[in-house]
């Protein structure tokens, strides 16, 4: 993968509830940290692919492998904030089990910071 393709950054974020003035939790998005990335709305045959695995994936993210352990780990539990997109992974591949780059598929959150 060429270097320049890493053009996006991508912001990991934790979700961290809060207690709102009732009482009730609220979820707050924290970011634990931020990467260089690609990212690629999913077309044609990837697309279709991607669609096996889970019906709403629209994008794939590939990133450098940030660690199995700390604040660079992303997981499904995650979301991912490109600008004012926000991203839901769905699957994370270590590529090749090789620990260099991640691919993420992701499905796109519509009107997430709109709502906050």
């Amino acid at each position: 993968m060429n270097p320049g393709d890493f053009r996006h950054r991508i912001a990991i974020q934790a979700n961290t509830p809060t207690k709102d003035p009732n009482g009730g939790e609220v979820d707050s998005w924290a970011t634990s940290s931020t990467f260089w990335a690609s990212v690629q709305t999913l077309t044609g045959k990837k697309l279709e692919i991607a669609r096996q695995i889970d019906a709403e994936a629209t994008v794939e993210v590939r990133m450098r492998y940030c660690g199995s352990s700390g604040s660079g780990q992303v997981t499904v539990l995650n979301q991912l904030l490109s600008g004012t997109r926000v991203f839901e992974p769905i699957l994370i591949v270590n590529e090749n089990e090789r620990n260099i780059y991640l691919r993420i598929l992701c499905k796109e959150k519509r009107g997430a910071l709109e709502d906050e």
